[in-house]
């Protein structure tokens, strides 16, 4: 798919006040960088090119130990193993930066393993709760790459909550609108059962069960059943 939604990119914290939403290739990777007030991006080096362009607001900009305030419509360049940073420091600011090759961490991070987050909301004295899916555990579900979850969300419209996909929106991204009770029987990639990883590791189900309601193995919950990454319970043995 060539074209995408800004406001669709999945986004990411690297730090403090500051959050990506990259989208790349085979060999270049653009990424928009939001910093709150206040925000930096620690002094650091990476192999790849760098150039970007303020997008909104301004930010100080130091490379290789020249700071600079840059503007809206300023651009950059960081040339490959040269130590920069960047700290808002005039408010809110965007930027647009391009790297080449890929940055590996990023992708890394946008494509973990994240579970379905829980999120509490109150009202009218009651508090109810939310399952919401990361694109990474959507991806899972379906045995799809998470950039093409990314295309199914733009070519089916789906709507994607700030915390992630609700469990309807994540029925709309499955083929022939199946239920939720069927939903279960999925079986995401790269996981397997609570049976099949107690026998594997040699362990009483029911101690499996506890470590993982206790957040200590790490899971991913469809349909309200729980798999494990088998990835996880290789590294066990």
């Amino acid at each position: 798919m060539p074209f995408y939604d800004p406001k669709a990119l999945k986004s990411k914290q690297i730090a403090p006040g500051v959050r990506i939403q990259p989208l790349w290739g085979d060999k270049v990777m653009l990424v928009y960088i939001t910093l709150e007030p206040g925000a930096e991006v620690p002094f650091h080096t990476h192999p790849h090119e760098q150039a970007g362009m303020c997008l909104e607001g301004e930010f100080e900009l130091t490379i290789d130990g020249e700071a600079r305030m840059v503007k809206q419509g300023d651009a950059y360049l960081v040339p490959s193993g040269v130590e920069h940073r960047a700290v808002a420091t005039a408010g809110r600011a965007l930027a647009l930066d391009i790297f080449s090759p890929p940055r590996e961490d990023f992708i890394a991070l946008l494509e973990s393993w994240d579970d379905f987050i829980w999120v509490q909301r109150s009202e009218e004295g009651s508090t109810e709760e939310f399952r919401y899916y990361s694109r990474a555990a959507a991806a899972a579900i379906l045995g799809v790459s998470r950039q093409r979850v990314h295309q199914l969300i733009t070519e089916r419209g789906v709507d994607e909550h700030e915390d992630g996909l609700s469990s309807e929106a994540l029925k709309t991204l499955i083929e022939n609108q199946v239920t939720w009770k069927a939903l279960a029987q999925y079986r995401p990639a790269g996981h397997i059962t609570m049976a099949e990883a107690a026998e594997r590791l040699g362990i009483v189900e029911n101690t499996l069960k506890f470590n993982v309601t206790k957040g200590r193995i790490p899971s991913l919950n469809i349909g309200g059943r729980k798999w494990i990454r088998e990835d996880w319970v290789a590294a066990q043995r």
